[in-house]
């Protein structure tokens, strides 16, 4: 039957969601609390990520709250895990199945590591560097049995790591500490950009194992470029971040004359371009 995830934000009660048939007249008979966990504070507004894959809750006087969109676990999806968007896969990715506990995955006769069960509905799993395009049947042996998803995936995808209150994973090269608003980057500094889907890399490295944290790096065969306000930034290295599985690390040089405050950044491989991202710069 068609149906329809409605949410619903009531001041001093908190948030709830239900299921309601579209071809089915009549108002919705049960309703599943959100807010359980959270504050006792009145919700004044809520919002799905471009995905849906991302529930954010406004609390008076609290801020704002990330959640697992409830309805995912109704249908199966793909979708990146560093910026939960729906872009193409790339060899060395890695992917979030929401609304399924998988055991195996495999395409075009190659195992997709499943790297680990983050939440009773969601798995996790890599593209493995040999994995190639345009498109694949991915095979996921769940909990519920066999579900065949088609995937797109192109040779570079690339994606700024977010956590699911959006903010980037950025860090100081020098200092080694992340970036935020309470430790901006400085003018003339060195960051380091923690990303995904920057394809393969040489020396070849198999899916889901971790990279040696003091071997020689893994350097991505694509020209990856970084980007502040539209203009170009010297990028240093991008290589497989040391210690990781699909995290690649790429370490670019902030310009000496900038204007601080809030910055746009983003990525690019072989001209793809990566979801942007707010960095603060100061003096």
């Amino acid at each position: 039957s068609a149906t329809n995830t409605t949410t619903l934000d009531t001041p001093g009660a908190g948030v709830f969601w239900t299921q309601l048939d579209l071809l089915t007249a009549g108002s919705p008979r049960h309703w599943t609390p959100l807010s359980e966990a959270l504050p006792a504070a009145p919700a004044y507004d809520v919002r799905l990520d471009p995905s849906a894959v991302q529930l954010y809750v406004a609390l008076d006087g609290y801020g704002v709250y990330a959640t697992a969109a409830p309805h995912r676990r109704l249908n199966l999806r793909v979708v990146n895990a560093f910026d939960f968007s729906t872009r193409p896969a790339a060899p060395g990715s890695l992917l979030s199945v929401v609304g399924a506990h998988v055991n195996t995955a495999r395409a075009g006769g190659l195992d997709y590591p499943v790297l680990g069960v983050p939440s009773d509905g969601e798995s996790q799993i890599q593209v493995p560097y040999g994995a190639s395009g345009p498109a694949v049947s991915l095979a996921l042996n769940t909990s519920t049995g066999l579900v065949q998803v088609d995937l797109q995936v192109q040779p570079v995808s690339p994606a700024i790591f977010v956590d699911p209150d959006g903010a980037p994973m950025l860090y100081d090269a020098d200092g080694g500490l992340p970036l935020d608003n309470r430790n901006p980057a400085r003018s003339g500094g060195r960051i380091q950009v923690f990303a995904t889907g920057l394809g393969k890399v040489q020396p070849d490295w198999p899916a889901g194992v971790p990279t040696p944290l003091q071997d020689s790096p893994h350097a991505v065969t694509a020209q990856v470029k970084a980007f502040l306000d539209g203009v170009s930034i010297p990028v240093a290295k991008a290589i497989l971040a040391p210690g990781y599985i699909g995290f690649y690390l790429v370490e670019a040089q902030l310009p000496t004359i900038a204007n601080f405050g809030g910055a746009q950044l983003y990525l690019t491989a072989d001209g793809q371009q990566s979801n942007p991202v707010q960095i603060v710069i100061e003096p």
